[in-house]
């Protein structure tokens, strides 16, 4: 009974591994966002088109050709909505692991729902942002290479 727990906790744990590589890979490239939204204000469409987000391995990108503000990223494709969790290689909470941010991949589509301050406050528990809030909602498309 006990050898059969083992393996059964074993065998679960290599496929939420497996869970967890495979989304990794769904969400590797650059994307562009198509709307961005912050405290329940839509951004203006000159500002949408400026902002891009690279995902390379465990490392996210916001806007890698001008701020270049880089982060470390570990998901929780199980959490319900999936959560993400940011570590900003620099500024003020460098090195700091901040569980503020919440996502969905649908294909080519991206949303992510984030604290926008940074303070790790909270995480976001929907897909959407109200006045004060502090919460900026990204919905992204996957660029695709040309061929």
């Amino acid at each position: 009974m006990y050898l059969a727990l083992l393996l059964l906790t074993a065998f679960a744990a290599a496929a939420d591994k497996e869970d967890l590589a495979k989304e990794k890979e769904n969400m590797q490239g650059l994307w562009r966002a198509v709307a961005l939204e912050a405290n329940g204000q839509n951004a203006p469409g000159e500002v949408v088109k400026k902002f891009w987000v690279l995902i390379k391995g465990d490392n996210l990108v916001f806007n890698p050709n001008t701020e270049n503000r880089q982060h470390t990223i570990v998901l929780d494709p199980k959490a319900q909505p999936k959560a993400m969790d940011l570590t900003p290689r620099d500024g003020p909470a460098k090195g700091k692991t901040l569980p503020c941010a919440i996502y969905k991949l649908d294909g080519d589509k991206l949303t992510i729902c984030l604290d926008k301050e940074g303070q790790a406050a909270k995480r976001p528990s929907a897909f959407k942002t109200v006045t004060g809030d502090g919460f900026a909602l990204i919905t992204l498309e996957r660029v695709k290479k040309a061929q």
